[in-house]
């Protein structure tokens, strides 16, 4: 995804992602650099774009969930509800396939 885009927020953990979950940090990362996201209809037109969006967010939801201990019982709004859209969009469940 472009980093200077939209999405690009969250790209931009993915890259670091590792260090976060080494150190231990990602959920406050994550917490302290996301917001929601608002998905208008014209976003994501792009095929390649798409995929990648629900693979970054899938990636970052399980890093939060798995990645410290103890294991969360949530997923935060700013990875939760663009996830929950984008797919709907795709027809599939919000989980890594």
């Amino acid at each position: 995804l472009p980093l200077d885009g939209k999405f690009g927020c969250w790209e931009i953990i993915v890259q670091d992602l590792s260090q976060y979950l080494y150190a231990k940090i990602v959920r406050s990362v994550i917490l302290s650099r996301l917001t929601v996201v608002k998905i208008e209809q014209d976003d994501l037109l792009d095929e390649r774009e798409f995929q990648r969006a629900l693979f970054v967010l899938a990636m970052l939801s399980h890093a939060f969930v798995w990645g410290e201990t103890p294991v969360s019982d949530y997923i935060p709004a700013c990875l939760a509800i663009p996830w929950v859209e984008l797919s709907k969009r795709a027809c599939c469940p919000p989980i890594i396939t």
